[in-house]
């Protein structure tokens, strides 16, 4: 009896410290850089694993020093008020030590089998999420777009850590910025109530969906762009899924509410791995 018991109580434990790297936004993370890497058409399988288990390391990390920091507020909303921190099922220091372990580590595999650049740009993205985005989430809208970019690096970070540092890798940084844009809107739309209770002041002048809209508009040159610095043969795929995001956009801008707000996050979905999956393909 008392072994089950241990067993279930470690099992609970290895769930709250997954909880606390967020995995399912590490693991988006985790693929949008092995994507980036297989932009390249020759790479070093070491290096290829190495920033993509290295940055799902770094950014669990990330995500645990973001819950330690924004603990008091996420206990004022229903949709975090379970997290592993206000739930009391961690305590501060044990997610600090997670971070540190999963950060040092992550940083650590990318200096050594990839190359440096790959680990300064995942320490760049841990900066601006912890130190700029998550207290600026409190004072002005402004965090969303700040917070956009350490989203939009993991792609850009795959890249340079099998390649170069070049138009492609930027290209495949701004596709991500801008369709994290319209995403974030949705979610903000569908969680407005929450952020209110936290104090989360981002909503922006204008309102979301008309940000959301005019965010979309330059994903649908997104593929011209793609193609003219090399990374696909063809902009159609990635011209119509602009075209798709952009409708579902203007769908929210025109009447804003739950439905629209919904379908705009679920079409959010479906457009990043379709975007990086086309360019791999084509």
């Amino acid at each position: 009896m008392a072994t089950t018991t241990l067993g279930k109580t470690m099992a609970t434990t290895l769930r709250d410290y997954w909880a606390l790297g967020k995995p399912r936004l590490s693991l988006l993370v985790a693929f949008s850089a092995a994507m980036g890497a297989a932009t390249v058409s020759e790479y070093e399988t070491g290096a290829f694993w190495a920033v993509v288990v290295g940055g799902l390391l770094v950014t669990f990390s990330a995500n645990a020093v973001n819950q330690l920091l924004e603990s008091p507020y996420d206990a004022l909303m229903k949709r975090t008020l379970s997290r592993p921190l206000p739930g009391g099922r961690l305590s501060d220091e044990e997610a600090l030590g997670f971070a540190i372990a999963t950060g040092l580590t992550g940083l650590t595999l990318m200096l050594w089998y990839a190359k440096p650049a790959a680990a300064f740009f995942s320490m760049l993205s841990f900066m601006v999420y912890v130190g700029a985005y998550t207290p600026l989430k409190r004072i002005s809208p402004i965090a969303v777009g700040v917070g956009a970019i350490p989203g939009a690096l993991p792609p850009l970070i795959g890249r340079v850590a099998v390649g170069e540092l070049d138009s492609a890798a930027w290209t495949l940084f701004s596709i991500q910025f801008f369709w994290q844009l319209p995403h974030f809107w949705a979610i903000a739309k569908l969680g407005e109530e929450d952020y209110q209770k936290a104090g989360f002041r981002l909503r922006p002048m204008g309102g979301a969906a008309l940000h959301a809209l005019i965010s979309c508009l330059p994903l649908v040159g997104a593929g011209f762009l793609a193609r003219y610095v090399g990374l696909t043969e063809t902009a159609v795929p990635l011209t119509i899924l602009g075209i798709i995001y952009t409708f579902f956009a203007l769908r929210f801008w025109r009447q804003s509410n739950r439905k629209t707000a919904l379908a705009l996050m679920f079409a959010s979905f479906f457009y990043l791995p379709l975007a990086l999956a086309f360019i791999y393909w084509f």
